[in-house]
């Protein structure tokens, strides 16, 4: 189970508590509220940047929503993978099992939430692991990419394998301005290798909110999510999903409540409020 450490406690203003966790190989930080369990509970990954600090940050902005908030890093941080490189879905399994065994979780009320290269391993991870009762991707990718920041290679791997990936192609548009937005949309252009690297959406167990911004520096976020808003149509998909694009770029500085707002009210509606005997 999570180790309570000295520093967690209730945080000034706050309505949950705060333990690290150092539980089967998984780093990060536990958010629970105070109110009697078990809790419906959130995995929150961040995105390239690396460490736990959005693991950090979206426990306080995301555990008012009522659920429990498993904040985790995933590389970049001391235990784990040093690089964005083939980094192991099992790691994330691991959590998994570990909310099924804690005795203040509810394991059948579990959502994934994760911005940026978060997102894309949102929808990545969440597709294979049915015990993901609902996702939330912010800025997130459709497809799975090469690793950063030019290692050829897979983000990610899954049983001993890497996962299908784009690798990038420094094409005409990047080459003009050497922009990342760029690199990724000369990427684009290699329409068989975008094809196998698709995320299979469809088989997510649950409702799916892809938030996306038209102003995007750093990748085309907003094209990337119509890549699985598109499949989750073409498949027609049994849960309900949306694509909300709003007119900021990838910091979404001016709209920072607005996903918050959007994402709370995604885990209360799908997980929050529903009983645990519901399917």
């Amino acid at each position: 189970m999570a180790a309570m450490v000295k520093e967690a406690g209730i945080e000034p203003g706050k309505e949950f508590t705060c333990s690290k966790v150092d539980d089967s190989g998984l780093v990060g930080y536990l958010y629970l509220p105070l109110t009697t369990g078990p809790h419906p509970v959130v995995i929150s990954v961040g995105g390239s940047e690396g460490g736990t600090g959005t693991a950090k940050a979206s426990g306080a902005a995301f555990a008012p929503s009522g659920a429990a908030i498993l904040g985790l890093g995933y590389f970049g941080e001391e235990g784990l993978p040093e690089k964005l490189e083939l980094i192991p879905l099992e790691y994330f399994q691991k959590a998994v099992d570990y909310i099924e065994q804690h005795p203040d979780l509810d394991g059948s009320r579990i959502g994934f939430l994760g911005g940026s290269k978060g997102g894309e391993l949102a929808l990545m991870f969440a597709s294979i692991e049915p015990r993901i009762k609902a996702v939330a991707a912010s800025l997130p990718s459709g497809v799975v990419w090469q690793s950063k920041p030019f290692q050829k290679t897979s983000s990610w791997s899954y049983k001993g394998k890497l996962v299908p990936f784009v690798p990038y192609q420094r094409g005409p548009l990047f080459e003009a301005d050497e922009k990342w937005i760029n690199l990724y949309r000369d990427s684009l252009a290699q329409e068989e290798l975008v094809k196998e690297a698709t995320i299979a959406v469809e088989n997510i167990n649950g409702p799916v909110l892809l938030i996306s911004v038209s102003k995007d520096h750093v990748w085309p976020s907003t094209q990337l999510a119509q890549i699985s808003m598109n499949r989750l149509i073409e498949k027609s998909f049994e849960h309900q999903f949306e694509h909300v694009v709003l007119n900021d770029d990838h910091s979404v500085r001016n709209n920072g409540h607005v996903v918050i707002g959007k994402i709370r009210d995604f885990f209360r509606a799908k997980l929050v409020d529903k009983p645990k005997s519901a399917e």
